[in-house]
């Protein structure tokens, strides 16, 4: 199947222009079946002898060592793939026309950080300022722990996606607007605004010394080379500042994104807003940070209703 699924991430990326992370997910996908095919008793080479029942192993496969999200996804992908083997004539019909595939993925509430917690990770971050200066480190060093800053108070200013971060170059920039173009999933473009006093100087204080280093790359944020900086790196640099702020729970660049969203609700920002400044193509996808306020909701219901004020013990009765 090597050559049907080559061909097919070509048409992936030229064709239907998917994005980079798509089209890895795709072949990291399809690698992977191709791999448990191979691995059958009977080993399956052939993507058109696929029967109904061998489709139905694979998925079973799936549910069994891999997560509901991720499950789904490697289904999608190999839809994907049989569909456009059918379009091109390959296989008459696909196996999925032959099966109905449903899995229920569990209701999770985003992991959303109080503002507790936000204050622990940019004092970390700023403390460690305090550190470097005292000790006169070199331009470099300094400069990393600027765009560390910055790293972080953009990714609580914004809300964006770590690899939209990642992606942000110069020309997205409008200093003068405080706002920055986003090319978010499925190249739909938005504009969000970073307009607060912290970001400002955290970004004034990381372009000087990036002009210092002769940095030239188009791209915002760079490594200590000059290179774009990695969504892994930003996810480095999330770890470091909340293992520092002693945060013992798991928290990624995805949990300021949460946060972002769930705090603006918690102020009163229409819900379609936070919808726009997330890049939601759906309302109901961010109608999930409803119930994130409203557990809150319910919590200060507890402790602030006025039944606490009236001096009756059930117990006593």
């Amino acid at each position: 199947m090597t050559d049907s699924v080559r061909q097919f991430i070509h048409y992936c990326e030229r064709e239907r222009r998917l994005s980079a992370n798509t089209v890895k997910a795709y072949r990291m996908d399809l690698e992977q079946f191709s791999q448990w095919c191979a691995n059958q008793p009977q080993p399956l080479t052939d993507p058109t002898a696929l029967t109904k029942t061998e489709l139905q192993n694979y998925i079973s496969d799936l549910n069994s060592h891999f997560a509901v999200r991720s499950a789904k996804r490697k289904i999608a992908s190999l839809r994907s793939y049989y569909e456009w083997l059918e379009a091109d004539g390959v296989i008459d019909e696909s196996p999925f026309r032959r099966i109905k595939v449903r899995i229920r993925e569990p209701h999770r509430l985003p992991a959303a950080m109080t503002l507790d917690e936000i204050g622990r990770v940019l004092t970390a971050v700023y403390e460690e300022g305090m550190h470097y200066t005292r000790r006169s480190l070199g331009l470099t060093t300094q400069f990393l722990h600027y765009r560390d800053i910055l790293v972080l108070e953009m990714l609580f200013a914004t809300g964006v996606r770590v690899q939209e971060l990642c992606d942000i170059e110069y020309s997205d920039m409008d200093f003068f607007h405080r706002t920055i173009r986003i090319i978010g999933k499925g190249n739909k473009e938005r504009l969000v605004f970073y307009g607060n006093e912290a970001v400002e100087n955290a970004l004034k204080r990381y372009q000087w010394m990036r002009k210092e280093l002769c940095f030239g790359d188009s791209h915002l944020f760079v490594n200590k080379s000059g290179d774009p900086l990695s969504t892994q790196a930003v996810r480095n640099i999330v770890k470091k500042y909340t293992s520092l702020a002693d945060l013992k729970r798991n928290i990624t660049p995805h949990s300021f994104r949460h946060t972002f969203a769930t705090l603006l609700l918690e102020e009163g920002v229409d819900l379609r807003y936070i919808q726009e400044f997330l890049g939601h193509s759906s309302i109901s996808t961010t109608q999930i940070y409803l119930h994130v306020a409203d557990k809150k909701a319910l919590k200060q219901l507890a402790k602030k209703h006025p039944r606490k004020k009236i001096a009756v013990d059930p117990a006593h009765i």
